[in-house]
């Protein structure tokens, strides 16, 4: 199947693959707190979601048959639990 697809469709597919992996990390830091001031901000963590976000609607408009939409795979970021200490 990926020997057929189209430039667009094959780079639509590298950022969902690339995205997903990001995401991981980024749901992991919100939940995850780091002691001391190490770890990222909320501020940090919010502006990483905004560009993921961006990416997943670009790969979706370039491939919107094969790209999942963003908003049925992902669920709302809970990062403010970071500030409060509470993730």
């Amino acid at each position: 199947m990926l020997e057929k697809l189209t430039d667009r469709e094959r780079l639509a597919l590298d950022l969902e693959h690339t995205t997903e992996n990001l995401w991981v990390l980024v749901d992991r830091c919100a939940r995850v707190p780091f002691p001391g001031t190490q770890g990222p901000t909320r501020g940090e963590l919010l502006d990483l979601v905004d560009v993921l976000r961006r990416l997943d609607t670009l790969g979706a408009q370039l491939a919107p048959d094969l790209y999942r939409p963003a908003e049925r795979r992902r669920g709302p970021l809970d990062v403010g639990a970071v500030a409060a200490g509470k993730a």
